[in-house]
């Protein structure tokens, strides 16, 4: 009986501990970038099977179990390659949205997953894994190995037996069990009572053990049950045991109580094996049953009791009935389900204040202290969850909540004393979230004090608003009418910037990120006003079309986690304004810009209906939006609730977002009208007095020297009180006479007198003009735009042509548009000055109707000063417009110009458009524009000029003069656009010489190597140079500069590179010294960049460089040593080789003769390369005096070499010795010294052509495009 409690209470236990659900498996998440590339490592607690995939630009890392883990730091440790990371909601996965084409290499290590992200474009081998972890992978395998090896070894030897013997004295009695092996012993002591149990296959003769025990024990049994043999014994009334394991034997020491002295138990550690556990309790279980043990008795194994989730601390509280405790759910359950109909029947507002009501009176109680307080104070584990078939109800308000208590913890709870109180009934279906809130707001486990004095007052919209998020985020997307207004909320667990607005009969709402969303339940709980729903994945986010069956209108709000889409007949929330305003690029061209906070991402949105496509960008809280609707001619903005729509209708239209502001723009530029505000640039006159109005420049250009000069000597002698009007006098006239360097220095001096004269506005101006003139235009532009200046028209037209000067196209036409509305108002020369400026301007940013309206402007003031050049834009507008013959005609007007700048620039755009329009051929271009860099020196025209020519010199694959043009231009003009345009495409074109491969790559010879070290300059930075400098070395390989090709990769082994690329290249550079004959630098080489961790593949192919300059340098046993492990056709041919270099001939010709193989019976003849070493083995055994293998090689080959050039020779070699005669002398000596080292590199090279060096071309005929270089 006491044997079926046991198995009834292991039975009971099992049920409990196969009810636990599953939980997700911990997990630990890493990432870093490294060199080049980025790791993400995760560690399990228990390894899943995982798999990794890329799909439509997303890293997608399957599990095949749930894992718990956060993937917040995955995107900041992988932000080159990762723009966002997300876990699966069920912990199935992660997802990586990559920022950039990547391919991956995910490796399993144990419980840790490597996953590398490497750019496109990487070469080589996949980064390796830690040293750590390879070390502890390496261990892990040994030990596998060993317990296998022990396993097999049990399972062959013969079994252990076991023998008794016993000794006594006066004092004790000693009962010793030997053992002819070491087998595991469990014993089990229980006062005068022992139990020994040892594997059941032990030898172990029964009556001979009672026979040598003494007369007083007289208990001695022994049974096998399982896999396991018990034996049982017993002390002498009065007296009592103690065991101890020695050296293959176990002692059982028995004497009076009290007489052994107390040492450390000898009860099972606590890792014991599971299998022998059982085995220990089944010997306890013995001990207790009351009847003998048949041979084949069985018993079920007692569970394991050692899981965490099952109390078994025995309680002076608990007594036996508690064992049920879980079951005394039951009828808790059933009560509530009697008064759960009584409960429906009450409102939520009456629930609430029922509950209140006796949390109150509950708190006022001293003697009942929380649920949480009363399980401390009892000192044992309780659960207060609701059995399994109401666990879908509500927790109760007066039970602490679950995380105070292991939930997964079945313990015995008190009986419920009022169920109505302790489970409140699931709350009926509806819209309202307040009536979810009354139902199932958490109640404190705290007696309650009153009202929190911190709490913000919300109205009574503010809170309905809140406890409709507040259930959202409780029970995920919900949804409520009323009176005709639908609200959506959508919870997230962090709240994402977002979009919303109606176009048609949908409504759009679009989130960054990918929100859990329950389609199914927003067109079914919205009373038909949503007919639809269809959520589409964007490369950012997500975005939710949903059809209207009837016009509404939208809004968007937020609360905490939430976001609240309401449709209504009325705007329900606000949206603030945003403006559309024009501006430009910075590289002039037109855009339009909103300015705000809070930008998102952009979306490439589908519209299902229309069947375009959308430019969405999302925008954080508040709601901020377009209230109209604007038609441009590039595209549509749409009016928004939240966020920005763009309906595109040019294919070049594109968004570009800042941390403030968001910008439309195209390639040549938006189509805009900029005059949008006609009130703000209606013409305007000049403040009176000052110095750029028409009629006082006037007459400051017309004063004479000597006027000049009396003023001078005026303000010289003035007192201090009129000197400075008269200085400032005096500089105005400077100006207009265009001396600059006089006006600077007058300024100068006025404002060292007086210092407040420097933030005079008016003087500001005369000076930022002067700086100007000087072209000192950074220092000009700082003047000119300072704050006092900010509205100042004059100050903003000079702005306008610092800013040209420095390149900024953008500000400069900026500047002109804030100065343009007092241009007419100055005098024509200036006029012209900044309209031609502006010309220039719009030119470069290809807005020729802008420059075209310049020009009309400059025809219509009559002004012949600087007629040619403006021929020159005339020309550059027309050809923009595409208009090539009245091109050419104003080119040839300025042409025919005494303007010997313009000249020269129109003949530069003369020559490129003749040569666009295939009017002269590319050596005439070529030839005139030599001709123009020739004549014309110093400016940005040569600057263009040899642009040009470098553009054709390229065309032609002439790339040392391109080459040399080039840096030209960047010695004389470094800072022009042109110059840094084509040094960025020469070096592009540079490093595609030298990477390519194919046609486009330069050819392997010296002209190439002589091009590349007379412009390595331009050699790129970082990997990519790297990977040139290798791609060189091999070019040198190939025209026999074997030395200098060593020299460049053992630079890049000792200053550039780490880890396996090192260890690669390392191995290139050995494999090209062994080709140079130089074994030991080879050796020292591979010594010197030996690392752990390193793939196998390239672990062996080092071993295989550095066994052959082991073999070269006359160490063959070593060298054989190091191959020892491998096999395959390249180490038997390696082996062949260090056999033959040794001069050991009866091993190298066994190693050929097993390198040939099979390939005697093959159909196809021999190889030549074949036939060599079938000639090399007849030598060997011929030399070693090996008849008999002569005879096999004969017999197997002579066939397969008959007429062929090599069967006479094979016929020589293979002649009995006695017929040999010189002939055979000549050609031992002649193939005994044959170099084998041709065939080890092609060997090498076959297997691994990445790691090999090229061959050495033995001929080198130029090419056409050799000879160009």
């Amino acid at each position: 009986m006491a044997l079926a409690r046991i198995l009834l209470a292991l039975a009971f236990l099992l049920a409990l501990l196969f009810s636990i659900p599953a939980r997700a498996e911990g997990a630990n998440i890493q990432a870093s970038e490294q060199d080049g590339y980025g790791r993400l490592i995760v560690t399990f607690d228990d390894p899943p099977e995982v798999t990794a995939k890329i799909a439509n630009g997303i890293i997608v890392v399957s599990f095949s179990k749930p894992a718990d883990f956060s993937a917040e730091q995955i995107q900041p440790g992988l932000s080159t390659f990762v723009s966002s990371a997300r876990r699966d909601p069920d912990g199935m996965g992660i997802r990586l949205a990559l920022s950039r084409a990547v391919k991956i290499n995910p490796v399993e290590a144990g419980e840790k997953f490597f996953l590398d992200i490497m750019p496109e474009n990487w070469k080589g081998m996949p980064p390796a894994l830690p040293a750590e972890v390879i070390a502890d992978l390496t261990k892990r395998a040994l030990d596998a190995e060993r317990i296998k090896k022990e396993l097999a070894r049990a399972q062959t030897l013969p079994p252990a037996t076991m023998q008794v013997s016993a000794g006594s004295n006066d004092s004790r009695i000693r009962v010793t069990f030997s053992f002819s092996d070491k087998i595991e012993v469990r014993f089990k002591n229980e006062g005068r009572r022992g139990v020994l149990t040892v594997p059941g296959n032990t030898v172990f003769d029964l009556a001979e053990a009672r026979a040598a025990l003494p007369p007083e024990i007289t208990e001695f049994s022994g049974v096998t049950v399982g896999n396991a043999l018990v034996v049982k014994f017993a002390a002498p009334e009065g007296q009592e045991l103690r065991g101890s394991q020695e050296e293959n034997a176990f002692v059982i020491d028995i004497a009076a109580p009290g007489s052994f002295e107390p040492r450390a138990s000898v009860a099972p550690p606590p890792q014991e094996d599971k299998k022998f556990g059982e085995i220990a309790e089944i010997g306890g279980a013995i001990e207790e049953h009351d009847g003998d043990f048949a041979q084949d008795a069985v018993l079920i194994p007692p569970a394991d009791i050692s899981k965490p989730s099952i109390a078994l601390e025995k309680s002076p509280e608990v007594g036996p009935a508690t064992a049920t405790g879980p079951h005394d759910a039951k009828p808790a359950a059933a009560e509530a389900a009697k008064t759960a109909p009584e409960l429906a029947t009450q409102s939520p507002e009456q629930h609430a204040a029922e509950l209140a009501a006796k949390q109150s009176a509950h708190a006022a109680t001293p003697d009942a202290p929380p649920a949480s307080t009363q399980t401390r104070r009892q000192g044992r584990i309780q659960t207060s969850e609701p059995a399994a078939d109401t666990a879908h109800a509500p927790q109760p308000a007066a039970v602490a909540p679950a995380a105070a208590a292991p939930a997964a913890t079945p313990a015995p709870a008190k009986p419920v004393a009022n169920v109505r109180e302790a489970i409140p009934p699931a709350p009926a279906e509806t819209h309202d979230p307040a009536s979810h809130a009354a139902a199932e707001g958490p109640v404190p486990s705290e007696p309650s004090h009153g009202p929190e004095l911190d709490a913000p007052i919300l109205s009574k919209a503010e809170q309905a608003l809140k406890d409709f998020a507040d259930s959202a985020v409780r029970y995920g997307v919900q949804l409520q009418t009323n009176e005709g207004t639908l609200q959506i909320a959508i919870p997230f667990e962090k709240l994402p910037p977002a979009a919303a607005f109606i176009r048609g009969a949908s409504v759009f709402a679009v989130f960054d990120g990918n929100p859990d969303v329950d389609v199914a339940k927003i067109a079914s709980d919205s009373n038909g006003l949503i007919t639809a729903v269809r959520k589409t994945q964007t490369v950012s986010g997500s975005a939710l079309e949903m059809s209207l069956s009837q016009p509404r209108l939208a809004s968007l709000a937020s609360s905490g986690q939430t976001w609240i889409l309401s449709l209504s007949d009325t705007i329900l929330e606000p949206t603030r304004p945003m403006q559309l305003m024009p501006t430009f690029n910075s590289d002039g061209r037109t855009a339009l810009q909103v300015k705000t906070e809070g930008v998102g991402l952009v979306h490439h949105v589908p519209d299902a209906q229309v069947g375009d496509e959308l430019l969405v960008v999302t925008l954080k809280p508040p709601a901020r939006g377009l209230v109209r609707e604007r038609d441009f001619i590039e595209f549509g903005a749409l009016a928004t609730a939240q966020g920005l729509a763009f309906e595109p209708l040019a294919d070049d239209l594109s968004v570009k977002t800042g941390s403030d502001s968001i910008m439309l723009t195209r390639d040549k530029g938006l189509t805009l009208s900029l005059d949008a505000e006609p009130a703000a640039l209606a013409p305007i006159q000049l403040k009176p007095g000052s110095p750029f109005a028409a009629e006082a420049w006037r007459k400051a250009q017309t004063t004479s020297q000597e006027a000049i000069n009396d003023l001078a000597r005026a303000a010289a002698a003035a007192p201090p009180e009129g000197r400075t009007k008269a200085r400032l006098q005096l500089a105005r006239l400077e100006l207009a006479g265009g001396n600059a360097a006089e006006t600077k220095g007058i300024l100068d001096v006025a404002t060292a007198e007086s210092p407040n004269l420097a933030d005079d506005p008016d003087v500001k101006v005369l000076r930022g003009t002067a700086l100007v003139m000087l072209r000192r235009f950074d220092e000009a532009v700082k003047v000119l735009g300072s704050g006092t200046l900010s509205n100042n028209g004059e100050a903003a037209l000079w702005r306008m042509i610092g800013e040209a000067g420095l390149g900024h196209l953008g500000l400069a036409r900026e500047a002109f548009r804030e100065g343009e509305p007092v241009l007419d108002a100055m005098p024509p020369d200036l006029q012209r000055i900044f309209r031609q400026t502006m010309i220039e301007v719009a030119v470069a940013a290809q807005d020729f109707a802008t420059a075209a309206t310049q020009l009309d402007a400059l025809d219509t003031l009559g002004v012949t000063d600087g007629w040619a050049a403006r021929e020159v834009m005339r020309g550059r507008v027309a050809e923009g417009f595409g208009q090539s013959a009245l091109a050419l005609e104003a080119y040839r007007r300025a042409m025919e110009s005494g303007n010997e700048e313009a000249r020269a620039e129109a003949r530069l755009h003369a020559i490129n458009l003749r040569y666009k329009m295939q009017e002269i051929q590319r050596a005439e271009a070529i030839k005139n524009l030599e001709m123009l860099t020739t004549d014309w020196r110093g400016d940005g025209i040569e600057a263009d000029a040899l642009a040009s020519l470098t553009e054709l010199y390229r065309a032609d694959e002439r790339w040392r003069d391109a080459f040399a043009t080039m840096r030209t231009a960047m010695t004389y003009h470094a800072n022009e656009t042109s110059t840094r345009a084509i040094q960025d495409e020469m070096t592009a074109e540079f490093a595609k010489l030298f990477l390519a491969q194919g046609a486009d790559a330069a050819p392997p010879t010296l002209e190439s190597v002589a091009l590349f070290y007379d412009f390595k300059e331009l050699t790129p930075p970082g990997k990519k140079g790297d990977e040139l400098i290798r791609n060189l070395a091999d070019r040198l390989v190939e025209v026999d500069l074997l030395s200098q090709a060593a020299d460049l990769l053992t630079y890049q082994v000792k200053n550039r590179l780490t880890g396996a690329p090192r260890a690669q290249v390392a191995a290139h550079a050995a494999a090209i010294e062994l080709m140079d004959r130089k074994p030991g630098r080879a050796l020292n080489m591979l010594h010197d960049t030996r690392i752990s961790g390193l793939p196998s593949e390239l672990v062996r192919n080092r071993l295989m460089l550095e066994a052959r300059a082991l073999s070269e340098l006359q160490r063959p046993d070593l060298a054989l040593e190091m191959i020892a492990g491998y096999s395959g056709d390249d180490v038997n041919r390696l082996r062949a080789d260090i056999q033959w270099a040794a001069k050991r001939w009866q091993s190298a010709a066994e190693a050929l003769e097993l390198m040939l193989g099979t390939s005697w019976r093959a159909a196809e003849p021999l190889s030549d390369d074949t036939r060599k070493d079938v000639l090399r083995a007849a030598i060997a055994y011929a030399l070693a005096e090996d008849d008999l293998g002569l005879d096999r090689l004969r017999q197997k080959y002579s066939g397969k070499l008959a007429s062929t050039p090599d069967q006479a020779t094979f016929d020589i070699v293979t002649a009995p010795a006695a017929t040999r005669g010189a002939d055979f002398i000549t050609i031992a000596k002649t193939i005994s010294v044959s170099d084998t080292l041709k065939s080890f590199l092609d060997d090498y090279r076959k297997r691994y052509p990445e790691s090999a060096p090229p061959q050495v071309r033995t001929s080198d005929k130029p090419q056409d495009k050799t000879a160009q270089l």
